[in-house]
């Protein structure tokens, strides 16, 4: 992060604090939560509102490339991303954790209202959007509905 504590610059552009801690995600680690706020904002919040949590996640999916798993569990105006290893969701934590217990996904009914939902929906065999899925995610409804 920038010294004030920020992680994108008032110009959209990623610092090179930013960069070098985004290098730890080389170390093992199993969850990265990663808050951006503008000046001023010391809590994650902002006036910005939602799109600039995803254009958070987008600025630092330029940086990171496929060496994270990059996705967003909070809506309104917090900017927070959580990164992890690639191909470590909810899908491949609920798929392995059914298959400990001899379950096929079309035995699963999942349910989910965020982003870091839509693999563990797109695997289960019923995957069920929840009412107060946010309707800045739209993608979240239509997949779950098209199940």
């Amino acid at each position: 992060m920038d010294l004030d504590g920020t992680l994108l610059r008032t110009d959209g552009s990623v610092s090179d604090r930013t960069v070098a801690a985004l290098r730890l995600a080389d170390a093992p680690v199993a969850k990265l939560l990663i808050r951006g706020g503008g000046a001023g904002a010391a809590d994650g919040v902002d006036g910005a509102g939602a799109a600039d949590g995803e254009q958070l996640r987008r600025t630092l999916a330029s940086v990171v490339g496929d060496r994270l798993e990059l996705t967003r569990s909070v809506g309104g105006r917090i900017r927070l991303v959580e990164a992890s290893a690639p191909g470590v969701h909810k899908g491949t934590a609920l798929a392995e954790f059914a298959a400990s217990l001899g379950i096929e996904p079309a035995g699963v009914v999942a349910f989910g209202d965020m982003p870091n939902d839509l693999p563990m929906l797109a695997w289960a065999g019923t995957g069920v959007a929840m009412g107060n899925a946010l309707l800045g995610h739209g993608r979240l409804r239509f997949q779950a509905a098209a199940r």
